[in-house]
């Protein structure tokens, strides 16, 4: 028998269906954008326009607090305080790998002022199928 119509001693019209059925080639991946939003201000009037199946996630703000000596003179103890608070949106949004170039534009055009984004996009993909194995042990691919 030939190496390249064997694989694991079996033809490959037995293999091919038992290892990758028809349907994981038909099937689209979903692929999941998440946006970590960072600002001074509330965002969730900038977020309202958003698809209902996007999922929405509070995170916990963080609050960093300032105190300054007001008067010029050292043994007079007048303070005052400021304080600075940053509020923090986790948003995931599902969408189709070949919808991910619209996406990427809506969230370019989303425009939301004052607010610093981190944006992760990940997706799944699935391998091309495979004939048969090599001499060498490798993998052959159509």
């Amino acid at each position: 028998m030939d190496y390249v119509t064997t694989y694991l001693h079996k033809p490959i019209e037995e293999t091919k269906e038992g290892i990758y059925p028809s349907r994981m080639h038909s099937q689209n991946l979903p692929a999941k954008i998440r946006i970590a939003m960072k600002s001074f201000n509330n965002q969730n009037h900038n977020l309202k326009g958003l698809e209902p199946y996007t999922h929405k996630i509070g995170l916990p703000e963080s609050r960093a607090l300032y105190t300054v000596l007001r008067s010029p003179h050292i043994d007079k103890k007048s303070r005052e305080q400021f304080s600075t608070h940053v509020k923090k949106v986790f948003v995931v949004k599902k969408a189709e790998t070949h919808e991910l170039a619209k996406k990427f534009f809506w969230l370019k055009r989303l425009r939301v002022l004052g607010a610093q984004y981190e944006v992760n996009i990940s997706f799944k993909t699935r391998l091309d199928k495979m004939i048969g194995c090599s001499k060498g042990g490798g993998l052959l691919r159509q």
